[in-house]
């Protein structure tokens, strides 16, 4: 019987992770990532004092990972494999001499997120018994310490891609914040950070829906929505002779749990077209614009309630709009990407958008997904795309009533199987016809 043989390839390498292909004698081929930690994680000994001293056997610790417990013997191109095992710990190597060099070269003293002086310049003029005494020394230990950058990793763009995928009218704006994969291993800076970037379209093409779930995948942001009344408040804090004073949104958004102060979060500026805007450029809202959409400005920013110059010219701003004829050509000039975004066409909200829609509408109705069908029937997609007037945002009031007709009793079991009969399909017609979306989901 003749042995297999396997040949190996090397697609690609990042600071995370490195792909491999595995190809059999007989064309059978499989892609399978090594990442890095889990590779280190291997060897007790190779802890972060000692990694250094330990060049070879990440080499063999990678090589063992690369075969997969492949008999040398059964390895075609044995040297190719040993080669760019070298490559890949020396990739790896190099990063962690970089950032461990990094280490020994920073000083807090030279740089920090604050201005140390400003801080006790200050501090030293409060008093002790004032409530902010001690509010604004809790704040300056929350941007103590050595800045932190939150970077894209193959983790990371792998989760915006999936996100993307589900937004199928928002290719633009993946565009510019999602990064090729290839592309990581020859970034210096891996940092986020995009232009300040203005999206806009007509209500019911995705707009809120998408950003809630990137916000969640940046884990650092903050959203906030312009409409309102207290926009400078919100943004750039209270002065602190009010009471019940505090800072911003924008030094709060740099706070981070357990690490130094984070750099560049995500601040999301909502209804952006709502705002009060007042005729003049030099006014309180637009100054802020001006200070903190402007990276040179932002370097110094001062926030109302922690009256010490902030490095925030490093955060990344996205604002939303309905209708940008609204904004004045001033706040317009301050975001360089302008992305128009379309409505769903009706193929797209049939397959990619209702199949979203219906996994959150069982998730927020706190259904149990074994009483409901995997997949919603063809006829009732038709149903619900031709009620819903192609706005999304209809589609989960509908699926609620479609939920009431279909609901049924089976051997003191209940379920619902959204199998919408001529009879049910004329009342929902009925039902949405004039815009009627009261009608709730009731057991």
């Amino acid at each position: 019987m003749e042995t297999k043989k396997f040949a190996f390839s090397l697609l690609s390498l990042d600071s995370d992770s490195a792909m491999i292909e595995k190809r059999s004698s007989s064309e059978e081929t499989v892609k399978y990532t090594i990442y890095k930690n889990t590779v280190i994680s291997l060897s007790p000994k190779l802890s972060p004092k000692n990694i250094l001293n330990y060049t070879d056997e990440i080499i063999l610790l990678v090589f063992n990972g690369i075969i997969n417990n492949t008999p040398t013997s059964e390895i075609e191109n044995l040297t190719e494999v040993y080669s760019f095992s070298k490559k890949i710990s020396s990739f790896w190597l190099g990063e962690i001499i970089q950032k461990k060099n990094q280490e020994n070269n920073s000083d807090n003293n030279i740089f920090t997120a604050y201005n140390k002086r400003d801080f006790e310049t200050l501090y030293n003029k409060l008093d002790s018994k004032d409530e902010n005494y001690s509010k604004i020394y809790k704040i300056k230990e929350k941007l103590e310490g050595k800045p932190f950058y939150i970077e894209y990793n193959t983790k990371i763009i792998n989760k915006l891609n999936e996100l993307f995928e589900k937004y199928p009218n928002f290719d633009s704006l993946k565009e510019r914040i999602v990064p090729k994969k290839n592309l990581l291993s020859i970034k210096k800076d891996k940092s986020i950070n995009f232009p300040n970037i203005l999206i806009y379209g007509d209500a019911g093409c995705g707009k809120s829906s998408l950003i809630i779930s990137l916000c969640e995948l940046y884990e650092f942001y903050s959203r906030n929505s312009m409409g309102s009344g207290s926009v400078n408040f919100t943004l750039t804090g209270n002065d602190k002779g009010f009471s019940k004073s505090d800072c911003g949104c924008i030094i709060k958004s740099m706070f981070s749990r357990g690490k130094g102060p984070i750099m560049n979060p995500l601040i999301i500026l909502d209804e952006i077209d709502k705002a009060n805007f007042s005729n003049r450029e030099d006014s309180d809202f637009s100054g802020v614009f001006a200070e903190l959409l402007e990276k040179n400005n932002a370097k110094h920013f001062k926030d109302n309630f922690f009256a010490v110059e902030v490095d925030a010219s490093h955060i990344n701003y996205i604002a939303i709009a309905n209708d940008i004829s609204k904004i004045p050509d001033y706040i317009l000039s301050r975001f360089p990407v302008k992305l128009k975004i379309r409505q769903y066409t009706p193929k797209e909200i049939k397959t990619v958008v209702l199949d979203n829609i219906y996994e959150q509408w069982i998730e927020d109705n706190n259904f149990n997904k074994d009483l409901l069908p995997e997949y919603i029937p063809d006829s009732t997609r038709e149903l619900i795309s031709e009620c819903c007037n192609n706005q999304p945002r209809n589609i989960p009031a509908i699926l609620s009533q479609i939920a009431n007709y279909t609901y049924k009793e089976y051997n003191g079991k209940s379920y619902i199987d959204l199998i919408t009969t001529n009879s049910i399909s004329d009342k929902i017609r009925n039902s949405f016809k004039y815009n009627n979306h009261s009608i709730g989901f009731k057991m």
